[in-house]
Protein backbone atom coordinates (compact mmCIF):
# COMPACT_ATOMS: atom_id res chain seq x y z
CA UNK A 1 0.00 0.00 0.00
CA UNK A 2 1.64 3.25 -1.15
CA UNK A 3 1.74 6.49 0.79
CA UNK A 4 -1.16 8.20 -1.07
CA UNK A 5 -3.42 5.25 -0.30
CA UNK A 6 -2.34 5.18 3.36
CA UNK A 7 -3.10 8.89 3.70
CA UNK A 8 -6.48 8.41 2.07
CA UNK A 9 -7.41 5.49 4.34
CA UNK A 10 -6.45 7.40 7.47
CA UNK A 11 -8.21 10.59 6.39
CA UNK A 12 -11.50 8.99 5.44
CA UNK A 13 -11.37 5.81 7.52
CA UNK A 14 -10.17 7.33 10.78
CA UNK A 15 -13.73 7.83 11.92
CA UNK A 16 -14.09 4.09 12.14
CA UNK A 17 -11.86 3.93 15.19
CA UNK A 18 -14.70 5.01 17.49
CA UNK A 19 -17.92 5.16 15.60
CA UNK A 20 -19.69 4.51 17.62
CA UNK A 21 -21.53 -2.32 17.89
CA UNK A 22 -25.59 -14.10 19.25
CA UNK A 23 -27.47 -16.38 18.57
CA UNK A 24 -29.42 -13.69 16.74
CA UNK A 25 -29.25 -13.82 12.95
CA UNK A 26 -30.95 -10.59 12.01
CA UNK A 27 -31.45 -6.97 13.06
CA UNK A 28 -35.11 -7.38 14.02
CA UNK A 29 -34.28 -10.08 16.58
CA UNK A 30 -31.52 -7.94 18.07
CA UNK A 31 -33.96 -5.08 18.60
CA UNK A 32 -35.90 -7.23 21.06
CA UNK A 33 -32.87 -7.48 23.35
CA UNK A 34 -33.10 -5.76 26.72
CA UNK A 35 -31.24 -2.47 26.40
CA UNK A 36 -28.90 -1.45 29.24
CA UNK A 37 -28.82 2.01 30.76
CA UNK A 38 -27.54 4.92 28.68
CA UNK A 39 -23.94 5.27 27.61
CA UNK A 40 -21.52 6.93 30.02
CA UNK A 41 -20.23 10.35 29.02
CA UNK A 42 -16.44 10.46 29.04
CA UNK A 43 -13.27 12.02 27.67
CA UNK A 44 -10.39 9.84 26.57
CA UNK A 45 -7.03 10.06 24.83
CA UNK A 46 -5.65 7.16 22.80
CA UNK A 47 -2.08 6.70 21.61
CA UNK A 48 -2.13 5.35 18.05
CA UNK A 49 0.33 3.15 16.20
CA UNK A 50 0.24 2.34 12.49
CA UNK A 51 1.76 -0.61 10.67
CA UNK A 52 1.69 -1.50 6.99
CA UNK A 53 3.02 -4.90 5.90
CA UNK A 54 3.85 -3.74 2.38
CA UNK A 55 6.13 -0.98 3.68
CA UNK A 56 7.54 -2.60 6.81
CA UNK A 57 10.83 -3.55 5.13
CA UNK A 58 11.56 0.11 4.49
CA UNK A 59 11.14 1.16 8.10
CA UNK A 60 7.58 2.38 7.54
CA UNK A 61 5.01 2.86 10.23
CA UNK A 62 3.33 5.63 12.08
CA UNK A 63 2.12 7.01 15.34
CA UNK A 64 -0.52 9.42 16.46
CA UNK A 65 -3.00 10.56 19.03
CA UNK A 66 -6.77 10.50 19.18
CA UNK A 67 -8.79 12.63 21.59
CA UNK A 68 -12.40 11.60 22.06
CA UNK A 69 -15.23 13.30 23.94
CA UNK A 70 -18.70 11.80 24.33
CA UNK A 71 -21.30 13.92 26.11
CA UNK A 72 -25.07 13.82 26.58
CA UNK A 73 -27.42 11.09 27.73
CA UNK A 74 -30.20 8.79 26.59
CA UNK A 75 -32.61 11.67 27.37
CA UNK A 76 -30.76 14.47 25.57
CA UNK A 77 -29.03 12.60 22.76
CA UNK A 78 -25.29 12.14 22.31
CA UNK A 79 -22.63 14.52 21.03
CA UNK A 80 -19.27 13.12 19.97
CA UNK A 81 -16.17 15.20 19.22
CA UNK A 82 -12.91 13.70 17.92
CA UNK A 83 -9.51 15.02 16.91
CA UNK A 84 -7.00 12.61 15.44
CA UNK A 85 -3.46 13.39 14.28
CA UNK A 86 -1.28 10.66 12.76
CA UNK A 87 2.32 10.87 11.55
CA UNK A 88 3.04 8.44 8.72
CA UNK A 89 6.61 7.32 7.99
CA UNK A 90 7.49 5.47 4.79
CA UNK A 91 11.25 5.23 5.29
CA UNK A 92 11.70 7.69 2.42
CA UNK A 93 11.46 11.46 2.72
CA UNK A 94 9.82 13.43 5.50
CA UNK A 95 6.95 12.01 7.58
CA UNK A 96 3.46 13.01 6.46
CA UNK A 97 0.74 14.21 8.82
CA UNK A 98 -2.91 13.18 8.58
CA UNK A 99 -5.41 15.14 10.66
CA UNK A 100 -9.07 14.36 11.19
CA UNK A 101 -11.63 16.42 13.11
CA UNK A 102 -15.23 15.42 13.55
CA UNK A 103 -18.31 16.45 15.47
CA UNK A 104 -21.58 14.50 15.48
CA UNK A 105 -24.90 14.66 17.30
CA UNK A 106 -27.39 11.80 17.53
CA UNK A 107 -30.92 12.42 18.78
CA UNK A 108 -32.17 10.56 21.83
CA UNK A 109 -34.67 8.54 19.79
CA UNK A 110 -31.96 7.44 17.33
CA UNK A 111 -33.83 8.91 14.34
CA UNK A 112 -31.63 11.94 13.58
CA UNK A 113 -27.89 12.34 13.08
CA UNK A 114 -25.83 15.49 12.35
CA UNK A 115 -22.23 15.08 11.21
CA UNK A 116 -19.29 17.34 10.37
CA UNK A 117 -15.96 15.83 9.23
CA UNK A 118 -12.78 17.59 8.13
CA UNK A 119 -9.60 15.80 7.04
CA UNK A 120 -6.20 17.01 5.91
CA UNK A 121 -3.44 14.83 4.41
CA UNK A 122 0.07 16.25 4.17
CA UNK A 123 0.19 19.53 2.25
CA UNK A 124 -3.10 18.91 0.46
CA UNK A 125 -6.07 21.20 1.00
CA UNK A 126 -8.53 20.11 3.71
CA UNK A 127 -11.56 18.08 2.68
CA UNK A 128 -14.83 18.27 4.53
CA UNK A 129 -18.18 16.50 4.68
CA UNK A 130 -21.07 18.08 6.60
CA UNK A 131 -24.66 17.00 6.67
CA UNK A 132 -27.72 15.59 8.37
CA UNK A 133 -29.33 12.17 8.18
CA UNK A 134 -32.85 11.31 9.24
CA UNK A 135 -34.66 8.02 9.25
CA UNK A 136 -37.63 8.01 6.91
CA UNK A 137 -40.96 6.33 7.44
CA UNK A 138 -39.83 3.52 5.15
CA UNK A 139 -36.63 1.52 5.23
CA UNK A 140 -34.07 4.16 4.45
CA UNK A 141 -32.41 7.47 5.31
CA UNK A 142 -32.85 11.00 4.01
CA UNK A 143 -29.34 12.53 3.86
CA UNK A 144 -28.62 16.22 3.30
CA UNK A 145 -25.02 17.29 2.56
CA UNK A 146 -24.42 21.00 3.13
CA UNK A 147 -26.86 23.01 1.00
CA UNK A 148 -27.48 20.09 -1.37
CA UNK A 149 -31.06 18.89 -1.55
CA UNK A 150 -31.87 15.87 0.56
CA UNK A 151 -31.43 12.50 -1.11
CA UNK A 152 -32.59 9.08 -0.07
CA UNK A 153 -30.16 6.34 0.92
CA UNK A 154 -31.47 2.78 0.86
CA UNK A 155 -31.20 0.61 3.93
CA UNK A 156 -32.60 0.74 7.45
CA UNK A 157 -29.42 1.75 9.28
CA UNK A 158 -28.37 2.40 12.87
CA UNK A 159 -26.43 5.49 13.88
CA UNK A 160 -23.26 5.07 16.03
CA UNK A 161 -24.64 5.51 19.58
CA UNK A 162 -27.69 3.41 18.75
CA UNK A 163 -25.43 0.72 17.32
CA UNK A 164 -23.26 0.72 20.44
CA UNK A 165 -26.34 0.38 22.64
CA UNK A 166 -27.56 -2.45 20.43
CA UNK A 167 -24.21 -4.19 20.96
CA UNK A 168 -24.45 -3.76 24.73
CA UNK A 169 -28.00 -5.08 24.73
CA UNK A 170 -26.85 -8.17 22.85
CA UNK A 171 -23.92 -8.64 25.24
CA UNK A 172 -26.20 -8.36 28.30
CA UNK A 173 -28.41 -11.06 26.79
CA UNK A 174 -25.46 -13.40 26.17
CA UNK A 175 -25.93 -13.15 22.41
CA UNK A 176 -22.81 -13.90 20.43
CA UNK A 177 -23.45 -12.39 17.01
CA UNK A 178 -25.75 -10.03 15.14
CA UNK A 179 -25.87 -8.17 11.86
CA UNK A 180 -27.12 -4.66 11.14
CA UNK A 181 -26.70 -1.81 8.70
CA UNK A 182 -24.79 1.21 10.03
CA UNK A 183 -24.31 4.85 9.05
CA UNK A 184 -21.77 7.25 10.61
CA UNK A 185 -21.52 10.02 7.98
CA UNK A 186 -17.85 9.40 7.14
CA UNK A 187 -16.46 8.94 3.64
CA UNK A 188 -18.66 10.98 1.30
CA UNK A 189 -21.46 11.19 3.84
CA UNK A 190 -23.82 8.70 2.19
CA UNK A 191 -22.63 5.08 2.48
CA UNK A 192 -24.59 2.58 4.52
CA UNK A 193 -22.46 -0.45 5.41
CA UNK A 194 -23.37 -3.93 6.57
CA UNK A 195 -21.78 -4.77 9.92
CA UNK A 196 -21.34 -8.26 11.33
CA UNK A 197 -20.66 -8.11 15.07
CA UNK A 198 -19.17 -10.92 17.17
CA UNK A 199 -19.19 -10.65 20.97
CA UNK A 200 -16.82 -12.70 23.12
CA UNK A 201 -17.04 -13.93 26.70
CA UNK A 202 -17.52 -11.31 29.43
CA UNK A 203 -14.92 -10.62 32.09
CA UNK A 204 -14.63 -8.46 35.20
CA UNK A 205 -10.83 -8.66 35.30
CA UNK A 206 -9.17 -5.25 35.70
CA UNK A 207 -7.69 -3.71 32.56
CA UNK A 208 -3.92 -3.51 32.16
CA UNK A 209 -3.92 0.14 31.01
CA UNK A 210 -3.21 2.56 33.83
CA UNK A 211 -5.89 4.97 32.56
CA UNK A 212 -8.61 2.38 33.23
CA UNK A 213 -7.59 1.63 36.80
CA UNK A 214 -10.26 3.88 38.29
CA UNK A 215 -12.99 3.21 40.85
CA UNK A 216 -15.86 3.77 38.40
CA UNK A 217 -14.78 0.75 36.34
CA UNK A 218 -14.07 -1.66 39.18
CA UNK A 219 -16.12 -4.83 38.84
CA UNK A 220 -17.79 -3.76 35.60
CA UNK A 221 -18.19 -6.41 32.94
CA UNK A 222 -16.48 -5.96 29.60
CA UNK A 223 -16.56 -7.93 26.37
CA UNK A 224 -14.18 -8.36 23.43
CA UNK A 225 -16.02 -7.20 20.30
CA UNK A 226 -15.09 -7.69 16.63
CA UNK A 227 -17.00 -5.94 13.85
CA UNK A 228 -16.50 -6.67 10.14
CA UNK A 229 -17.78 -4.03 7.72
CA UNK A 230 -18.96 -4.95 4.22
CA UNK A 231 -20.38 -3.24 1.19
CA UNK A 232 -24.20 -3.37 1.35
CA UNK A 233 -25.74 -6.75 0.57
CA UNK A 234 -22.36 -8.44 0.07
CA UNK A 235 -21.83 -10.41 3.32
CA UNK A 236 -19.74 -13.10 1.60
CA UNK A 237 -17.21 -10.62 0.18
CA UNK A 238 -13.93 -9.56 1.80
CA UNK A 239 -14.59 -7.00 4.57
CA UNK A 240 -13.71 -3.38 3.83
CA UNK A 241 -12.17 -3.32 7.29
CA UNK A 242 -12.40 -5.12 10.63
CA UNK A 243 -12.59 -3.28 13.95
CA UNK A 244 -11.93 -4.89 17.33
CA UNK A 245 -12.08 -3.46 20.82
CA UNK A 246 -12.95 -4.15 24.45
CA UNK A 247 -16.35 -2.78 25.48
CA UNK A 248 -17.35 -1.99 29.07
CA UNK A 249 -21.00 -2.27 30.05
CA UNK A 250 -21.20 1.53 30.45
CA UNK A 251 -20.04 2.05 26.84
CA UNK A 252 -16.37 2.87 27.43
CA UNK A 253 -14.20 1.47 24.63
CA UNK A 254 -10.51 0.53 24.85
CA UNK A 255 -7.90 -1.73 23.20
CA UNK A 256 -8.81 -0.43 19.77
CA UNK A 257 -7.64 -1.97 16.50
CA UNK A 258 -8.81 -1.41 12.95
CA UNK A 259 -7.49 -3.63 10.18
CA UNK A 260 -7.78 -2.50 6.55
CA UNK A 261 -5.82 -5.48 5.22
CA UNK A 262 -2.21 -4.39 4.84
CA UNK A 263 -2.74 -1.32 7.01
CA UNK A 264 -3.46 -1.72 10.74
CA UNK A 265 -4.15 1.13 13.17
CA UNK A 266 -4.13 0.34 16.90
CA UNK A 267 -5.03 2.56 19.83
CA UNK A 268 -4.12 2.30 23.52
CA UNK A 269 -5.99 4.42 26.05
CA UNK A 270 -3.72 6.82 27.92
CA UNK A 271 -6.22 9.12 29.63
CA UNK A 272 -9.80 8.65 30.80
CA UNK A 273 -12.18 10.99 32.63
CA UNK A 274 -15.72 9.76 33.28
CA UNK A 275 -18.48 12.32 33.74
CA UNK A 276 -20.90 11.97 36.68
CA UNK A 277 -23.81 9.61 35.92
CA UNK A 278 -26.66 11.24 34.00
CA UNK A 279 -29.94 11.91 35.80
CA UNK A 280 -32.95 9.78 35.01
CA UNK A 281 -35.12 10.97 32.13
CA UNK A 282 -38.17 13.00 33.18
Amino acid sequence: MGLPRILSVLAFGGAALLSAKLAVADQAAASRATAPQGLAAYRAVYELSLSDASLAAGGAGGRGRLSFNLSGSSCQGYQEIRHQVTEVRTGQGEPQLVELRSATFETADGNGFDFDFESKSGAAAPKSVKGKAKKTGGSGLAVTLGSVKSRDVDGEALFPAEYLRRTLAAAHNDEKMFRAKVFDGSGQGTPVLDASTVIGKPSTAPATEKALKIQQLEGLRHWPVTVSYFQPDAPDSTPLYVKSYELYENGVVHVLKIDYGHLVVAGEMKELVLAPPAKACK
